[in-house]
């Protein structure tokens, strides 16, 4: 099998749910609980399970948080290769009483110091590898110096509607791009264009390979100049968060099987749906093909 490097962010990942309806400017009662994730980790985590070689590369802190994820990856099926920097980033979602994110705050800036001398003096290691999956929680030097260093297939995941605008200037060297459907209205300024009219868009743009994915609606690949779409009805949602990352690592590894990358894909993000945390602790290649038959005997 392909070997995979996912370079991106860690971060610990605090957890706020309220019990009922948010009151802003007050106190609210709920539970915080907190794990390590990241776009980039949950990524590299979910495919780990799913038997995938996959490494890690990200920015590790001088903390506590730090030192409990370097200890805790041992344990996992991943392989970690790390700077170490000033402090862990860390993410603070807030979700109500039905589980949807209300508000995030992200601290990611020590990921910075995961910067272009280091990947510099890393080089020989990245050529080892034949995919490279990249968050745009990099800094603008660090994808560019990648987009511009490595012949490899690359994919990439938006993150946010701010962060999807770094991709602009590489779009064409992106060989599958992940985002939402806030994300690619985002990336070229398509706010004002209704659904068909952004999908028959994204059928001429240079994006070799769009996953977009629309909640509810389901999600759409856009590859060939045609528009594929797949949905499925959702069912005991606890948390919606992480259900992104586990939907791009869905597609990599069907792609990676010569499989269907919507099915897979969705199948895969409705796992992380039905967990309390960001990568199920049930997944493995078996629950996800118990989980397709079931979606496809519904």
């Amino acid at each position: 099998m392909k070997k995979v490097l996912v370079i991106g962010g860690l971060n610990v990942d605090i957890l706020a749910k309220t019990n009922d309806k948010i009151k802003y400017h007050d106190s609210n009662p709920g539970n915080l609980s907190y794990s390590f994730g990241g776009v980039a980790k949950n990524i590299a985590d979910n495919l780990s399970k799913l038997e995938v070689d996959v490494t890690f590369l990200t920015a590790v802190g001088r903390d506590q948080f730090g030192n409990e994820f370097i200890k805790t990856s041992k344990t996992s099926e991943f392989k970690l290769r790390y700077k170490e920097v000033s402090s862990t980033p860390a993410y603070l979602a807030l979700l109500n009483h039905f589980h949807d994110l209300e508000v995030a705050v992200a601290a990611m800036d020590s990921l910075k110091e995961l910067d272009v001398n280091y990947l510099t003096d890393n080089k020989d290691f990245i050529n080892e590898f034949d995919i490279i999956v990249l968050d745009t929680n990099l800094d603008d030097s660090v994808l560019e110096y990648i987009f511009n260093t490595f012949d490899k297939e690359i994919y990439v995941d938006g993150v946010s509607t701010f962060k999807v605008l770094k991709l602009k200037p590489h779009l064409e060297k992106i060989n599958h791009l992940k985002v939402n459907y806030q994300e690619a209205l985002a990336l070229y300024d398509l706010e004002n264009l209704k659904k068909d009219e952004v999908l028959n868009f994204y059928k001429s743009s240079e994006i070799k390979n769009i996953y977009i994915t629309d909640g509810s609606n389901g999600s759409y690949l856009v590859s060939n100049k045609k528009v594929v779409h797949y949905s499925k009805p959702t069912k005991n949602i606890v948390s919606t968060s992480g259900a992104g990352d586990a939907f791009f690592s869905g597609v990599i590894y069907a792609n990676l099987n010569n499989l269907d990358p919507l099915v897979y894909g969705s199948a895969l993000a409705l796992i992380s749906l039905e967990s309390e945390f960001t990568v199920s602790n049930k997944l493995n290649i078996s629950y996800l093909n118990k989980k397709i038959k079931d979606i496809e005997n519904e």
